[in-house]
């Protein structure tokens, strides 16, 4: 079994609170399984899920051990709003289900200016299978991974 763990997603996800406590030890076995270790990675990939504050007391070194930072609040929302973004555009997949996801990265990112579009669009939508309105978000997309933000995907 392949795992897939993507440091800069979890660098992210974790600026912004997206990973509870109760999943980072899964979490952490996972990037020991994708072949990172480290005593921060092995404590957390051990403890107990309801182990909440040894959990937060090792995010820091699991961080430091993979050579990540927190980042900004905006960098960290873009850094995941374009991923997704591009997974959309990339399937053909109806963006409509994913307007939620765009709107709560907006919140936690503090609305910046590129994803208020987007984080805003659902409240516009009437009918998910309007080709105009599905349209209306392709466009809100392929704007959104045509911002010049200071995050690459």
């Amino acid at each position: 079994m392949s795992v897939s763990f993507d440091p800069a997603v979890f660098e992210a996800e974790v600026t912004l609170g997206l990973l509870t406590t109760d999943r980072l030890p899964s979490v952490a076995q996972d990037v020991l399984e994708a072949g990172w270790d480290g005593p921060g990675i092995l404590r957390m990939a051990i403890l107990d899920a309801h182990s909440s504050q040894e959990i937060v007391q090792t995010i820091p070194h699991v961080m430091a051990e993979l050579g990540l930072r927190l980042l900004s609040p905006k960098e960290a929302g873009m850094r995941l709003a374009k991923r997704r973004a591009q997974a959309i555009l990339d399937s053909g997949e109806n963006p409509f289900r994913h307007l939620p996801y765009f709107y709560r990265l907006a919140c936690l990112a503090e609305w910046p200016d590129e994803l208020v579009r987007l984080g805003l669009m659902e409240d516009r939508f009437i009918d998910p299978d309007n080709q105009d309105e599905r349209q209306l978000a392709v466009d809100a997309l392929q704007q959104l991974l045509d911002s010049h933000s200071n995050d690459a995907l």
